[in-house]
């Protein structure tokens, strides 16, 4: 064999004759100290904690803390006196190392430099009257200078703090923990390193816990002030392996036990940061949804005490995310916003004391780009909502948001600056309030049921509290242009409610008005069948309610024409109230000048299938009869026409006839009364008096005859 073979295996055999000699010195001082190191455990623990102690056997751990000395004691339980009542063990483990220094196994008093735990359960338990299963011995040994608590380290250790007084619950799995503790004057200084699965941290367990069910890593630096506070000097964790800092302190004193957190975190998503709440404010936050991380601040604080919901207040700031929210998505959306559930001091946190502010916000949704300087959402068991909005955009957009049945914006610009105050829920009978403008450019609609087109249309509408005001539109129907006002009262306070309840109050005028252009009304009304998405949302909701107001809300018009055309019909001065109210149009109050005279009109007009109804009631006063005749096409008779009489007629007309889709007159259809009077009256032509000349009076001429 050679040389370098033998010292090799001189050296290994040395090696191994000095592990050897080492687990025969460990193992006869273990014996030799077993009886002592059992009563040093178990009056350690005693020394510090009040309750019974059982402890298993004691074998070297030789491999655990070579080259230095260690002990593994076997089945240690440590149990109150109330154990039988509440049966949460303060600690059980299957297995506990405790590392020793040479020295003191050499003088007989053993002195523990290292604690381990495996495989253990640690309870903190306080039950509903306030009696601990933990508790502290005063007198514990306060000889030791700085450095004289063994260092801790646990794995595979289940950690909880259960108080049935506060309803509060901390449960923590341990996979790994290591503590060193240091003393410094008057504090005690905590370094923990920690791998563990938080299965939940609940201060209040009826609004549910923080970090249900997520993976927590990370070092911290506390600072004990013994019967003041635990501060958190300095804690960086991984949540789900997400980094965060938290700062704040938990204060002792017995009378107020409370805590004070900050919490800050970097580019986490909206569903992560939102899993780390508790169930109740989740429930909040579960109908949006964010795209993009963005950085998140917090603090939460509160005492210690039964059923106390702390107090929380965050801030993040969002930018260009794509968003899912209860009206639909939102694109390139930024914004700075805030969460509070304590926005009155004087009043309790919780979620009637809540609010969710936006600052700074801009965004694009269904392809409209809209800002807003401000938006507040408070209450959240009756939300309510207060914001501006301003934004420019093509009016077409505005159909497939709307899905109205009624309006169809086919070209043109918006342009929007409102404020809205007004309960979010459906039920809540709290009025909305609408301030602000909204202004049409170049607008052309169409008005679906009556198959009617506006175009050029350009005007402001102004929402002043409950009421829209229309203070000028000018539009051009066909060959007629118009320029309307109005108002619409009360509109926020019923759309939602009894939007068929609501009153349309126009007056329309114009320099000429081609009744041809609006020849649909005597047309049965379309039913327009828009096209409508699986879910409805406010916007459609309100798109809906503003097409029944349409349909079945009354209509007042005023109407003033200088001229009136209506195919060989002419008017002047023309004025009429009309009210549309369902398939009826109401006229009142309608005069105008015709043919040298006047004629004032009141009727109705009723929608039926391919046939419309209309009831007329008229005073004509000195209109020239040829004029009238031609007008009206001889009133679909032939007996007496334009070209055989003359003369001024006045008259009182009440007449009852049938119009086809087309506004004609029905055959046969017309019936009703007249009282007239005619003044400086001819018959020119009049066939039956021409054919009395042929019979009975001959030689006679009846060709022309005047009367008065």
């Amino acid at each position: 064999m050679k040389k370098s073979n033998r010292k090799l295996l001189w050296i290994f055999g040395g090696l191994a004759s000095l592990f050897l000699l080492f687990m025969m010195t460990v193992s006869f001082l273990i014996s030799y100290n077993q009886a002592f190191i059992r009563e040093l455990a178990i009056s350690q623990i005693k020394s510090r904690i009040q309750g019974d102690v059982t402890l298993g056997s004691i074998t070297p751990a030789f491999f655990k803390a070579f080259p230095d000395i260690a002990v593994n004691l076997h089945d240690l339980t440590i149990r109150d006196s109330m154990w039988d009542q509440h049966k949460n063990d303060f600690l059980k483990a299957k297995n506990i190392y405790l590392y020793l220094s040479w020295v003191s196994l050499f003088k007989g008093k053993p002195e523990v430099k290292k604690v381990t735990i495996e495989d253990g359960h640690l309870h903190l338990y306080t039950d509903a009257c306030g009696y601990r299963n933990l508790n502290l011995v005063e007198q514990v040994d306060a000889q030791k200078g700085e450095g004289s608590t063994p260092v801790l380290t646990m794995r595979r250790t289940r950690l909880i703090m259960e108080n049935e007084l506060l309803n509060a619950k901390h449960d923590i799995e341990v996979e790994y923990l290591h503590g060193d503790v240091t003393k410094q004057d008057s504090t005690v200084l905590l370094d923990i390193d920690i791998r563990s699965l938080v299965h939940g941290i609940g201060f209040n367990l009826e609004k549910g816990s923080y970090l249900k069910e997520k993976t927590l890593q990370g070092n911290l630096l506390l600072t004990y002030f013994p019967h003041q506070k635990l501060e958190l000097t300095k804690v960086n964790l991984n949540i789900q392996q997400h980094p965060y800092i938290l700062h704040g302190a938990f204060y002792l004193d017995q009378d107020t036990m409370s805590y004070a957190l900050g919490i800050y975190t970097k580019q986490i998503l909206y569903k992560d940061a939102a899993s780390v709440l508790t169930a109740s404010i989740q429930q909040h936050l579960d109908s949006i949804s964010v795209s993009v991380p963005f950085d998140v601040e917090a603090t939460i604080a509160g005492q210690m005490a039964r059923k106390v919901v702390p107090a929380i207040a965050t801030r993040f700031i969002v930018k260009d995310a794509t968003m899912e929210t209860g009206i639909g998505r939102l694109e390139n959306c930024s914004y700075t916003g805030h969460f509070c559930n304590q926005v009155d001091c004087q009043s309790l946190p919780g979620d009637s004391n809540s609010e969710f502010t936006f600052t700074s916000l801009k965004a694009d949704w269904n392809d409209i780009t809209f800002t807003s300087c401000h938006i507040r959402i408070s209450d959240l068991i009756h939300p309510f909502l207060v914001c501006d909005l301003q934004s420019t955009f093509a009016l077409e957009k505005l159909n497939h948001i709307g899905e109205s049945s009624t309006l169809q914006f086919v070209t043109g610009t918006g342009k929007m600056d409102i404020t809205y105050q007004g309960a979010i829920t459906a039920k809540d009978t709290i009025l909305p309030v609408l301030n602000g403008k909204i202004i049409l450019q170049h607008a052309e609609v169409k008005y679906l049921p009556r198959n009617l087109d506006f175009k050029d249309c350009n005007g402001e509408f102004t929402f002043s509290n409950q009421n829209l005001v229309l203070n000028q539109l000018v539009a051009t129907a066909g060959s007629t242009q118009l320029t309307m006002k109005g108002q619409i009262l009360n509109l926020m306070a019923l759309l939602n409610l009894n939007p068929e309840r609501l009153t349309m109050d126009w007056t329309i005028s114009t320099p000429v008005l081609h009744l041809g252009d609006f020849i649909s009304f005597v047309g049965e009304s379309a039913k327009v069948q828009s096209k409508k998405t699986g879910s409805k949302n406010k916007i459609i909701n309100a798109s809906e309610n503003i097409d029944k107001m349409l349909r079945d809300g009354t209509v007042k018009l005023t109407l003033i024409a200088n001229n009136l055309h209506y195919k060989k019909f002419t008017a002047t001065g023309v004025s009429a109230t009309i009210l549309v109210t369902g398939n009826k149009l109401l006229i009142q109050r309608t005069r105008l000048q015709h043919a040298g005279g006047t004629v004032n009109v009141e009727g109705a007009l009723t929608n039926a299938y391919q046939a419309n109804l209309l009831t007329l009631q008229s005073n004509i006063s000195r209109v020239d009869i040829p004029g009238l005749f031609k007008a009206f096409d001889n009133f679909g008779q032939d007996a007496i026409t334009a070209g055989n009489m003359k003369g001024k007629l006045s008259a009182k007309a009440k007449l009852e006839l049938v119009l086809n889709d087309k506004a004609e007159i029905k055959g046969n259809s017309m019936k009703g009364a007249i009282d007239f009077s005619v003044k400086n009256g001819e018959l020119i032509n009049f066939e039956p008096l021409v054919k009395i000349t042929t019979t009975a009076l001959k030689n006679r001429d009846f060709s022309h005859i005047t009367f008065a």
